[in-house]
């Protein structure tokens, strides 16, 4: 499968003034402003791979999901900045994704921020995974002792989901990492005119309709990405079925590697 060319959206490399309106308080982006007084790319549309290997070769930092959660709340809260503006339409009309890898385990599912890669390709190992969870817990999702790590058992509920429902959802809080990010989500779903959808697969073969399975090396390992479907006449996409080189749709959010 060929993937489209990779360009920039929007670069803020050079210094830019935002005002705290255009930003608010919860944006990860705001805090980054008030430190470096500059952002850096919206890197897309691409795949997850190809996302991964751009922002590094920007000497980039891409977020994970529990970074970018904050940055699209705040941006929905404050929807009249040319960063919210851009935020908002990638969400609504693409998908957004975030450096956190997804592997269906045999008990759960693990979920982990910055993932080590190899010849290009996201490793994850259940074992290793599951020896670094730590005694932490937020309503049943298990954390490591530095939260990059995290792990939902089996059992919590998928697809269709009430607003209201997300926070209590173990899965949803280990795919975005803390029971804040999971009352985020469920209040931006509430913008949407259908319910907010859980998208997750567990340990089998990948469907045809992927591509190829030639393309894929370990069926088992996903990504995190998120999508607003349409405008408000849509629903929240929450999205834990996708893979590292499929569906050349996806945008990510780059920061400087220091910040």
């Amino acid at each position: 499968m060929t993937t489209s060319p990779l360009k920039e959206e929007l670069d803020f490399t050079q210094p830019v003034k935002v005002s705290p309106a255009e930003i608010g308080p919860a944006n990860l982006y705001g805090r980054l402003i008030s430190r470096s007084n500059r952002l850096s790319r919206i890197l897309g549309p691409t795949t997850f791979s190809a996302l991964r290997q751009a922002n590094d070769a920007f000497g980039l930092r891409m977020l994970s999901m529990s970074e970018l959660i904050p940055v699209i709340y705040s941006s929905s809260r404050n929807p009249g900045g040319l960063i919210s503006k851009e935020v908002i339409h990638r969400l609504n009309y693409s998908w957004l994704t975030g450096d956190t890898a997804i592997l269906p385990g045999s008990k759960g599912i693990f979920f982990q921020d910055k993932s080590k890669t190899e010849d290009g390709r996201v490793v994850m190992n259940e074992k290793k995974l599951e020896n670094k969870l730590g005694s932490y817990q937020e309503r049943g999702a298990v954390f490591s002792d530095d939260r990059s790590i995290r792990f939902a058992p089996y059992g919590f509920e998928t697809e269709l989901l009430r607003s209201k429902e997300i926070p209590k959802n173990s899965g949803v809080i280990a795919w975005g990492g803390s029971v804040e990010n999971a009352e985020m989500l469920a209040e931006l779903s509430r913008s949407y005119k259908e319910p907010p959808y859980f998208w997750v697969k567990s340990n089998v073969a990948l469907p045809e309709y992927f591509g190829p399975k030639s393309n894929v090396i370990n069926p088992r390992i996903r990504i995190a990405d998120i999508n607003g479907n349409g405008d408000s006449n849509g629903r929240l996409n929450i999205g834990a079925d996708g893979f590292e080189i499929e569906n050349n749709v996806r945008y990510s959010f780059g920061v400087p590697i220091s910040d």
